[in-house]
């Protein structure tokens, strides 16, 4: 008897994602010649490029590389110079200290949010960039 109340879920579970898979996405996003589809856990990427437009747009990126490197090297040296104004081992306490505030009362993993994320990173940035 519960051996046919497991198939019965089974087959109403693959009946769902069948449903789900000929339906609608959960969530669509498109701009311009690219577009974004999630169905459930399911992500769908397309390209809608023509061969004339992608070829095109690459030899945009192409173009724009050096411009970007310079960019982030900029902003790099920017960070270097502000880090350099304070003691090395009192910025990293201070990084320190910050990500275990955000750490506190987490858990697990998924209530880690964007900020405790953030922290861990910036720990990691200082002690590249004073090293």
């Amino acid at each position: 008897m519960d051996e046919c109340k497991r198939n019965g879920k089974e087959k109403s579970k693959n009946k769902r994602l069948k449903e789900r898979r000929a339906g609608k996405p959960d969530d669509y996003f498109s701009y311009g010649p690219v577009e974004i589809a999630r169905f459930g856990k399911i992500n769908v990427f397309r390209s809608n490029f023509a061969p004339e437009q992608f070829s095109e747009m690459q030899s945009k990126l192409t173009e724009r590389f050096p411009i970007v490197c310079q960019e982030i090297d900029d902003k790099i040296s920017t960070i270097v110079k502000e880090v350099n104004k304070y003691p090395p081992t009192e910025i990293l306490k201070r990084a320190y200290w910050e990500m275990v505030g955000n750490h506190l009362n987490i858990g697990s993993e998924i209530d880690i949010d964007q900020d405790a994320a953030i922290s861990l990173r910036m720990v990691d940035y200082l002690q590249s960039i004073i090293a």
